[in-house]
């Protein structure tokens, strides 16, 4: 399944109830298509005087890339509120997958029978649809130096670097 911005948003309703009693506001929720991570639980870092860091504006995304099994787009949001749990509590961990993370991890698949993992392993097939589809293209220059030699370069794909190779 692919998930979308409703059913993520009833589905965080329902486990923010059910596993962190109700006790997280709602979160703005996005739709990824990455290639690099199924969820994120991302926001703004501010320091105050005295050093003080204040996280603002969280978000939760979401990816929707690969087709993965209900059960798996479930854990991962439940994944990712872990994060928000901890940020939005002001709460220390010794890293983003540290002892307090994954304490509250096991708790909720001991307490809920879930299979939160702290990474996804992907299949071959959600591998497979990783892959970008996209034809590619290089620019190549042939370039004379100052010197009567000629080699080539592979140019950036920005028309503005290649006009100025070109000039």
């Amino acid at each position: 399944m692919k998930a979308t911005v409703p059913y993520i948003e009833q589905k965080f309703e329902e486990f923010n109830r059910q596993m962190f009693g109700g006790k997280l506001p709602k979160i703005p929720v996005e739709l990824s298509d990455a290639k690099t991570f199924l969820g994120q639980c991302v926001y703004k870092k501010r320091r105050k005087p005295f050093g003080k860091t204040v996280l603002y504006d969280f978000r939760l995304r979401i990816n929707t890339r690969l087709d993965l099994p209900e059960r798996e787009v479930d854990d991962t949001i439940i994944h990712e509120m872990i994060h928000y749990y901890i940020g939005y509590n002001r709460l220390k961990d010794d890293s983003a997958h540290g002892p307090l993370f994954l304490s509250i991890m096991n708790e909720i698949n001991r307490k809920f029978g879930r299979n939160l993992t702290v990474s996804h392993k992907s299949t071959k097939e959600q591998r497979e649809q990783l892959k970008d589809k996209r034809s590619h293209y290089h620019v190549i220059a042939v370039v004379t130096f100052h010197d009567g030699r000629t080699g080539i370069k592979v140019l950036p794909r920005v028309l503005r670097s290649i006009l100025y190779y070109y000039n």
